[in-house]
Formats: structure tokens, sequence, C-alpha cells
């Protein structure tokens, strides 16, 4: 594994890319009247599980939800 060290301009950029996708998922979801959803699927190992945990976290940082059922 390795370790990779951003600067804070690459920081920057990265908070700046979630909050503008938390904004066009937000917008979205009050066009549509609902919650954007995603579904994640997981086959495997817990390494697996582990990656999928860590995706999902990173698709609600950007507004979308887990969908329900």
């Amino acid at each position: 594994m390795a370790i990779i060290r951003l600067s804070e301009a690459d920081k920057k950029l990265q908070s700046d890319a979630i909050a503008e996708l938390h904004e066009y998922y937000g917008a979205l979801s009050a066009k549509f009247g609902r919650s954007m959803t995603y579904e994640l699927l997981t086959y495997g190992c817990q390494l697996n599980e582990a990656d999928s945990e860590k995706l999902g976290g990173m698709l609600m940082a950007i507004g979308l939800e887990p969908k329900q059922g």
C-alpha cells in the first residue's frame, strides 16, 4: 500500500470538487423531488467489503443516499 500525501492545494481542489458534486446532486434531487440514490453490490472477500464501505462514504459525501430495500 502506498501512502500519498496531498498538498494543501490538492486538498482544496478535492474539497471544491466534493462541494460542486454535492451541489449538483442536490439540484437533481430538487428537480426530481426525491433524493438521488446509489446501490453497491459487493462480491468476494472482506477487503472488497471494506472498499465498498469506503466508496459508499464517498458517494454520501457528494449528496447521494443509499437505496433502501
